[in-house]
């Protein structure tokens, strides 16, 4: 439907808009990027991560960013997002009190920022990280979902 030359989408383009992964909504501002992705398994908890040898570690971190790089390939902003909100679930049979389940996001974080979604994971850029847990039978085996929002920039903080 055309308005005075500007596109304004229909109800089934926005529809359609939706089941998508990945999305450029226009506002009056901005172009607002959005990205969704799953991924069929979990970091280790912050337990496991810290006990072991720093070459396993690294490992461990360098399989994140390579997992999240997979994930997003073709998705990726026009350059790393400077504002954003990050959601998160964890989907596992097992529970993680809450400090040790965002701290075992952490490779995952780091693999947004190595695969140019984000371009830190600084409070000032992510605010706090929206992060849940839900339960997975064990049969159906771990999932991790992931939001990504692009936000305004705070024009009074950068001023």
């Amino acid at each position: 439907m055309e308005k005075f030359g500007c596109w304004v989408p229909t109800q089934l383009e926005l529809n359609n808009a939706a089941k998508k992964s990945t999305r450029k909504i226009l506002t009056s501002e901005f172009v607002i990027y959005k990205i969704f992705f799953e991924i069929p398994k979990i970091p280790p908890s912050l337990n496991k991560t810290f006990r072991t040898h720093y070459h396993v570690r690294n490992k461990i971190f360098k399989e994140w960013y390579q997992l999240i790089q997979d994930q997003v390939k073709g998705k990726e902003p026009p350059s790393p997002l400077p504002r954003c909100r990050i959601e998160v679930e964890r989907c596992f049979y097992r529970m993680l009190d809450y400090d040790g389940l965002v701290a075992s996001l952490k490779p995952a974080i780091d693999g947004l920022i190595h695969s140019s979604i984000i371009l830190d994971d600084t409070y000032k850029i992510t605010g706090p990280w929206i992060v849940t847990q839900s339960f997975r039978k064990k049969k159906e085996g771990p999932l991790l979902k992931v939001k990504i929002y692009e936000l305004p920039i705070d024009k009074k903080s950068n001023g």
